[in-house]
């Protein structure tokens, strides 16, 4: 007991250093306004009775759109390149996945330039159904839908497809020889049965969906996000910014009560899956149509944007000031960040398999949430805790508050960090689930150590998941945005804030380049997907 101890006070002191920014935004939502009352009250009366229900009714409406879109797009593709024999289903199953190498901000500033009435496509449009017809705008909550499903539908894809292929096939034929047809045997039996996973998908595209704010706030989608956003760089209120950022909160953890909540009351099977789904051979009149369904998906939300980003290149790689600062800055944030997150994501993970359930376990379960929150919303509880910690060294510097840590990259590290390591303390901890703890009472027997026990047995086993880690860190923290915004030092850029920064002055010619490096650093942790996600295996979801 006396070797854990240490490790266990360590634990302790992670787990309250990642729940710190969310005791910040509660510490200044409760504390008493150091602004005058009466501008206090003015602005938080206008921030209630007008601001707030706008933007929460906009976040609902976002979400229910997603929803919808991306269950209309991920589960009859899933459907079909699983039980489905047509032309080019092996290369679709995989090619399905290539969206989510696209960031939902990139997608919306490339849609937005090509829809633009002064686009090529207006033209088009135009001289097909006339100048008065219906033209429609991106520039809106539908569009804003279309944009987020487009490039998130393919969470709702593989957990589809992991539920169908986990599926008995023996309790599949058995529905065929009663004679159910293929629509009969997709609505009540595969439906059903795949529930929980599907469930998991539309989390993970919600998470992001509250999470985004480039695409949003490009197409003029006043989200909570945003709100959180424009409060405290707009109207200067930190205070009102932290009560939007709490019920931002409060709506993420309805989101995942009722993500369990469905969860449980869904059909989950674990069969052996001895036998291989019986594909269905449609008529090749079929087959075609079921090509072009499945199809449309990945088209919109990768082909088409990477082809219009090339075009936009074309002739712009003269005009890359800035471009080699801002990717050097990212790949070594990035880097720095994973070799962070993958160290506390293996030893939150060995921790919690070497100490019986309890508090302990709990709070590190609870803390490893970063994922579920909101990038803008960390990255103001973070400026919210460095600040109090700048505030509080000022007697060193004569009382001068210097921004030590809260206009550092320390500030950007450390909300990339706490954002992402469920995704490490996910990995290993699925990982070492599967190693038998006989292992360790065998290691332990012949007098090996607890830091030898993890060095010299689990370590070995662990190299695959740590390098698999390691990548979509590196990879998620290339693409951050939000938190980026709100935490990085003056003048410090980023290819995210690049690319940004082009967007909102309408130069997307110019933003096209950095936004093809993130892109194609995006396809790695798909590459990884595509090899976990083989048909013949099931895949792991690490918030599932």
């Amino acid at each position: 007991m006396t070797r854990k101890s240490p490790m266990r006070f360590f634990g302790l002191v992670i787990v309250l250093a990642m729940l710190a920014p969310v005791l910040g935004i509660a510490w200044l939502t409760l504390s008493p306004s150091e602004i005058p009352n009466n501008a206090n009250d003015g602005l938080m009366s206008f921030l209630m009775t007008t601001v707030l229900p706008y933007q929460f009714g906009q976040t609902l409406g976002l979400m229910l759109g997603v929803t919808g879109l991306t269950l209309l797009a991920g589960v009859p593709a899933a459907w079909f390149v699983t039980f489905i024999d047509f032309p080019g289903r092996k290369q679709l199953q995989w090619l399905l996945l290539l969206p989510l190498a696209m960031p939902t901000y990139i997608a919306a500033y490339v849609f937005a330039e090509f829809l633009d009435k002064a686009g090529p496509f207006y033209q088009f449009w135009i001289s097909i159904f006339g100048a008065t017809a219906w033209y429609p705008s991106l520039n809106s909550l539908g569009g804003a839908i279309f944009t987020l499903s487009a490039v998130l539908y393919p969470y709702v894809y593989m957990s589809a497809r992991t539920g169908f292929i986990n599926q008995s096939a023996e309790l599949m034929q058995a529905g065929r020889v009663l004679g159910a047809s293929q629509w009969m045997s997709f609505r009540q039996i595969a439906l059903p049965l795949s529930r929980p996973m599907i469930i998991v998908g539309v989390a993970l595209a919600l998470m992001e969906c509250l999470n985004d704010i480039g695409a949003v706030e490009h197409l003029g989608v006043k989200t909570l996000t945003v709100g959180v956003y424009e409060t405290w760089l707009s109207r200067g209120s930190l205070e009102g910014a932290a009560r939007i950022a709490m019920l931002l909160l409060g709506l993420m953890a309805l989101l995942l009560l009722v993500e369990r909540y469905l969860r449980a009351g869904g059909i989950e099977q674990k069969s052996k899956n001895d036998l291989t789904p019986i594909l269905h051979k449609p008529t090749p009149l079929m087959q075609g149509a079921i090509l072009a369904m499945t199809s449309l998906p990945f088209l919109i939300g990768f082909v088409i944007p990477v082809l219009l980003l090339i075009s936009f290149a074309l002739g712009r790689f003269e005009n890359t000031y800035g471009l080699l600062a801002a990717a050097s800055r990212s790949i070594l944030l990035a880097s720095a960040t994973a070799f962070i997150v993958v160290t506390i994501g293996l030893f939150l993970a060995f921790l919690t398999r070497i100490n019986p359930p309890g508090l302990l376990s709990k709070s590190i379960q609870t803390a490893s949430l970063g994922y579920a929150i909101p990038g803008t919303v960390l990255g103001l509880g973070v400026l919210i805790v460095l600040s109090q910690f700048d505030n509080a060294t000022s007697g060193f510097f004569k009382g001068a508050i210097i921004p030590i840590l809260s206009g550092s990259v320390f500030a950007l590290i450390f909300a990339y960090s706490l954002r992402f390591l469920s995704i490490s303390f996910g990995t290993f901890e699925a990982e070492l689930s599967r190693v038998p703890h006989t292992i360790d009472m065998a290691a332990s027997s012949l007098g090996a150590k607890t830091f030898q026990l993890l060095r010299f047995v689990h370590m070995p086993m662990l190299r695959p998941a740590l390098i698999t880690a390691s990548v979509l860190v590196f990879v998620d923290t290339m693409k951050e945005l939000p938190a980026t915004l709100i935490l990085r030092p003056f003048n410090f850029e980023t290819l995210a804030t690049q690319v940004y920064n082009y967007a909102s002055v309408g130069q997307i010619e110019d933003a096209a380049i950095p936004a093809l490096v993130i892109v194609t650093i995006g396809i790695l942790p798909v590459y990884i997907a595509t090899r976990k996600f083989h048909p013949e295996n099931s895949i792991g979801l690490s918030s599932a």
